[in-house]
């Protein structure tokens, strides 16, 4: 061999392995999201703004406060992911909950469901379906799509996602966007997010922690928790005005 074939040889070689530089510098820009987060083609799993103590109890830094329903959440809720106080049951490839329970959930559970359930099938039993009592058959249909009405829209509020923010730490975003500093979840927030102490979490236009339902009431679920505001009060009262006409029968 000689000495020029020798050298392209040699320059064959060096660009081929330029080449391959340049197509894996290709693939890893594709794998990586907007944010820099290496994906290898999923999307990246979502940050929310969780309590930092909770980050901190969860990583064994420090030693957890546990709440008074500690040993029913460990006993029922052992195959949920846990994003602060809140339990994700079926989430996205992302990490964006489908259906999660808050932290009240037990009380929803063992007082709201057994209450609307217990009162409305006792009624439904001994009144509408007493034949000695002539009440016309329509109101029996109308009463039973009242109280599945009732439970779907409590479905709709104790089981979706109230409105979790994602963490956003990046300064110079903050401050174009007017958001505040959130130093429980170490993250930047809009003016209308707030901390839920319960769900250690940021929740998008929070209102409130509804024990009732189980979770707190953000952006997502605060429609579905005014229908369920609504029909329940109806159910009620509808129960109590044809228990009072069924009385006098």
């Amino acid at each position: 061999m000689t000495i020029r074939e020798t050298g392209k040889m040699e320059v064959d070689f060096q660009n081929c392995v330029i080449e391959n530089e340049v197509v894996e510098d290709i693939t890893n820009d594709n794998d990586d999201d907007v944010n820099g987060n290496h994906t290898n083609g999923n999307p990246a799993r979502k940050e929310y703004a969780v309590s930092v103590r909770w980050e901190r109890e969860q990583a064994g830094e420090i030693d957890a406060v546990l709440p008074k329903c500690h040993a029913l959440n460990a006993l029922c809720c052992q195959c949920a992911t846990p994003i602060g106080g809140m339990f994700v049951l079926c989430q996205h490839s992302d990490g964006e909950p489908i259906v999660m329970a808050g932290p009240l959930w037990s009380f929803c559970m063992f007082v709201t469901c057994p209450l609307v359930l217990f009162i409305s099938g006792v009624f439904f039993y001994f009144v509408l379906l007493n034949d000695e009592i002539d009440l016309p058959d329509w109101l029996t249909y109308i009463y039973l799509i009242l109280v599945i009405v009732t439970m779907s829209s409590l479905f709709m509020v104790s089981c979706r996602n109230p409105g979790l923010m994602e963490r956003e730490r990046d300064m110079e975003r903050g401050r174009r966007d007017g958001w505040y500093w959130n130093e429980q979840v170490e993250s930047y927030r809009p003016a209308h997010a707030r901390y839920c102490s319960e769900c250690k979490v940021l929740i998008e236009e929070y209102d409130h922690l509804c024990p009732w339902t189980g979770t707190g009431i953000g952006k997502r679920n605060i429609m579905a928790f005014r229908f369920f505001v609504v029909f329940v009060n109806v159910l009620c009262y509808s129960t109590i005005a044809l228990a009072f006409v069924a009385f006098l029968a």
